[in-house]
């Protein structure tokens, strides 16, 4: 015979805690979201770049890559152009390769990939975060931009995390396909990435250098005097000023902002766990009650406690179903308020804890209730005697 107890109700305070419960759930989110946001500011860590020159000619990217302490260096191109998806549009930062094999050498690192397609498309554009989430595009659609003359549909490749650099975000070309069908004669190098196995080396290196990508000829000038006084500029021009340093970057991002995201990191932490603890807590009373009035009363009408055992499981079952719909619903507002991802470390945590803390009160209740029985027993002993 099956039993189960049937005085499972939800008051009006069970109803006040879920309420408190879900605002300290969206309030964790809303904090978290915040942690994200400046967490992604060090995103540029997550990659091998160390050093970007300004304008470099073929002839130095060439030397460049022969040196010892240089690992890689991927030159580069860039413009500054709309970007276009379903009638929304964006201006962004596109900067165009020579191939596709060193995507991962530069700010699009595989540490910071977050999709990506299975086959590469002919036509491949791989976007930053910041883009993606503004066009509300993903991996496998097709987006229109004129990143020479004419305007060419691309097949997005593959979704980065964003290093924050750049405002309007960030887009990778190859000159494939039919861009580099479009590409002009007069197109030159606007910078390259560097990763150095040897920063001081390659600081050293880099305190002479001067950019010969963008050197304009004569043929430019009226007379030999301007082109003369063109040249001595450029000799007396401290170039080291136009070359981005890895170190000094993260460290002005450290500086800027470390105190902040343990501020955001703590809150979010400490608006979690008073979550939990008002769970934990609703969860113990619920049960604490029912073995106070329900089991007492069980005890009275002669239950055995292999029967109360069920009747109490079926009941810790329905509160433990109620607190994990509870926490879904608060996973899913969060993800549609602040976006954040299903399976993200705050998600995953939270539901971790949320698990072991009603394991936590289903292992108290019952010790609680085997007491009980036990307290019964041996008072019928002590009658027997």
């Amino acid at each position: 015979m099956n039993y189960r107890n049937k005085n499972f109700k939800i008051s009006l305070c069970d109803a006040v805690i879920l309420l408190f419960l879900a605002i300290s759930f969206v309030l964790g989110g809303f904090f978290f979201n915040l942690y994200e946001d400046t967490s992604s500011k060090y995103n540029f860590a997550k990659t091998s770049v160390d050093f970007i020159i300004p304008s470099p000619s073929q002839e130095q990217v060439e030397t460049m890559s022969t040196l010892d302490h240089i690992d890689s260096i991927v030159p580069y191109g860039f413009v500054s152009k709309t970007i276009n998806k379903d009638g929304k549009s964006l201006k962004t930062n596109i900067y165009i390769l020579d191939n596709a094999n060193s995507i991962s050498q530069t700010v699009f690192s595989d540490a910071l990939l977050i999709s990506r397609i299975k086959k590469m498309p002919d036509n491949a554009i791989f976007l930053s975060s910041k883009v993606a989430d503004a066009l509300k595009t993903h991996v496998g659609d097709s987006v229109e931009v004129s990143v020479f003359n004419n305007a060419i549909d691309f097949t997005v490749a593959a979704i980065y995390q964003d290093d924050q650099r750049n405002v309007g975000g960030t887009v990778i070309v190859t000159l494939s396909g039919d861009l580099e069908n479009d590409l002009p004669e007069n197109y030159t190098y606007s910078g390259a990435y560097i990763s150095s196995n040897n920063t001081d080396a390659t600081k050293k290196y880099l305190s002479s250098y001067k950019p010969l990508g963008d050197l304009r000829s004569r043929d430019d000038f009226d007379s030999d005097e301007a082109y003369e006084i063109y040249l001595g500029s450029r000799e007396n021009t401290d170039y080291t000023q136009s070359i981005f340093y890895r170190e000094a970057y993260l460290s002005e991002i450290s500086t800027r902002n470390d105190a902040r995201l343990f501020r955001e990191l703590i809150t979010t932490i400490i608006v979690d766990v008073v979550g939990l603890l008002l769970l934990f807590i609703w969860v113990v009373v619920r049960t604490s009650k029912y073995c106070t009035n329900e089991v007492r009363k069980d005890i009275r009408n002669n239950y055995t406690i292999k029967q109360e055992q069920n009747m109490f499981n079926t009941y810790f079952v329905a509160v433990a179903a109620i607190s994990v719909i509870a926490m879904v619903g608060f996973v899913l507002i969060t993800k549609l308020i602040w976006n954040i991802s299903l399976f993200s470390v705050y998600n995953i945590a939270t539901a971790i804890v949320c698990i072991v803390l009603i394991v936590i009160s289903w292992v108290i209740q019952t010790n609680k209730l085997n007491n009980l029985f036990a307290k019964k027993d041996e008072q019928i002993s002590e009658k027997n005697i």
